[in-house]
């Protein structure tokens, strides 16, 4: 007696068959997924071409692709713009490609070649114009909750120069700056045994953190001098919502007692700390930046040298250890003085030389 029809289909010599068809209807599934996704990202793309988000896009053209595993889409001739009352920061390439995964809307990457990046901010500091060059730039956006967790970017042979800081460019082959949001910090904290009050005479000063900043530079010259390892911690204070209605966003990030806090910045030669710095800096009632901290290294009479400054009784040339000289910079110069302590004596080692920092 023959075996029914139907049970014949499931047979051991039709099983390849059934196979080969889940994998065909799996594969159009995850087609019709994919191109849903990227109708989508679309969609984005074109808000941003359209000067519907938080910046301008303009370019020639704008291709898509990126199947199976990615969405992407590349920019030709790009020009990216946010532009707010006190500033303006361009950037513009040959190509830019966006990318990300279609189930993680979450992570974006993108990759620039040959950037040119340009900040300008006429009301800050008298006047500051900065530009900024690279072979080839990447960054990463990870999102969570609707804040910046984590904003990373990355400029090969890099280089900065411009008003009024940077005359002398300041040039990289490697730079990297981190930024992430700090949601947990946005509330006022109280003082060390000040108890729960987080206002008035008990309140810290200083308003909680809501940005924070790591840069790293790899091989870093001002000009031409010493290549050196830049490592900096820094911190924005203040309130990230402050009301700018009628006035500057500066003006209200100052009015709410913002400052820009540098918890460490180290320039290293090798394993040999040169500068290690400190500070807390503020904007005053013209837009000019204010700053108070320490400078601590084992080379003072070179570093006040790279100010155009002299210290009574500095040594010459590298001291034994290292000594912290107080610094304030107001008014666009920055003045170091005396050191709390006595100098230190020369080092031994008479072939340690103090670097030229810039040339």
């Amino acid at each position: 007696m023959s075996a029914p029809f139907g049970s014949s289909l499931f047979a051991p010599r039709y099983r390849p068959f059934w196979l080969l068809g889940v994998v065909v209807l799996a594969l159009i599934a995850y087609a019709i997924y994919w191109f849903a996704r990227l109708a989508e990202f679309k969609e984005t793309v074109q808000a941003l071409a359209g000067g519907r988000g938080p910046v301008d896009v303009v370019a020639e053209d704008i291709s898509y692709g990126g199947f199976p595993y990615r969405l992407s889409a590349t920019f030709t001739n790009v020009t990216v713009k946010r532009a707010g009352k006190d500033y303006t920061l361009t950037v513009t390439a040959p190509e830019l490609v966006i990318e990300r995964q279609p189930w993680r809307g979450t992570l974006h990457l993108g990759f620039f070649q040959t950037p040119k990046l340009t900040l300008a901010a006429p009301a800050l500091a008298g006047g500051v114009q900065l530009t900024g060059t690279g072979t080839e730039g990447r960054f990463s956006l990870f999102l969570k909750n609707g804040n910046v967790e984590r904003l990373s970017t990355v400029l090969d042979n890099a280089r900065i120069s411009g008003g009024p800081w940077l005359e002398t460019p300041l040039v990289a082959e490697k730079l990297e700056l981190h930024g992430r949001e700090v949601a947990a910090m946005r509330a006022r904290q109280p003082l060390p045994n000040a108890g729960e009050q987080a206002e008035g005479p008990g309140a810290s000063p200083t308003p909680p953190t809501f940005l924070e900043v790591i840069v790293n530079g790899e091989k870093v010259q001002w000009g031409e001098g010493e290549p050196l390892t830049l490592m900096a911690s820094l911190g924005i204070t203040g309130e990230p919502q402050a009301d700018a209605i009628g006035q500057s966003y500066l003006d209200a990030w100052r009015d709410a007692g913002g400052t820009l806090e540098v918890h460490s910045l180290t320039l290293t030669a090798g394993k040999d700390d040169l500068v290690i710095a400190k500070a807390t800096l503020a904007l005053d009632d013209q837009r000019q930046l204010l700053a108070g901290g320490t400078l601590t290294t084992p080379c003072p009479a070179m570093l006040a040298g790279l100010f155009g400054q002299t210290l009574e009784g500095a040594p010459e040339g590298r001291v034994q250890g290292l000594i912290s000289l107080p610094f304030q910079a107001r008014d666009g110069k920055l003045t170091l003085s005396q050191p709390q302590t006595e100098w230190p004596s020369p080092a031994r080692n008479r072939d340690a030389r103090c670097p030229d920092l810039r040339r």
